[in-house]
């Protein structure tokens, strides 16, 4: 079954989490479904680690909604010069991180 996850909603409760500056959630496509990653952007000195996140987001968030795909930590997301974010670009960047973690 698939289910509608909307990016902003677990975004809000990702940067909830101490130690998240920045956060862009989206699909990472396997098989005919996809799995929810994230890329974070940590406050300069944060030591937090992938499970806190996960652990995190588990505790607020139904289980279909957790964070399968992968969290990623990355020094800055690809923004336009205005400013926004680039998600196609980032989804991109999520796809490579996760190939190569399964690989």
């Amino acid at each position: 079954m698939l289910f509608q996850i909307s990016p902003t909603e677990l975004e809000e409760v990702i940067l909830k989490c101490p130690g998240v500056e920045a956060v862009c959630v989206l699909g990472i496509p396997i098989e005919l479904n996809e799995l929810i990653g994230a890329l974070i952007v940590k406050v300069k000195g944060s030591l937090l680690t992938e499970k806190e996140i996960y652990d995190f987001v588990a505790s607020q968030v139904i289980d279909y909604k957790n964070l399968r795909g992968g969290i990623y930590f990355v020094d800055k997301l690809p923004m336009t010069l205005t400013g926004k974010l680039l998600r196609r670009k980032a989804r991109e960047i999520a796809i490579e991180f996760y190939s190569r973690v399964k690989q």
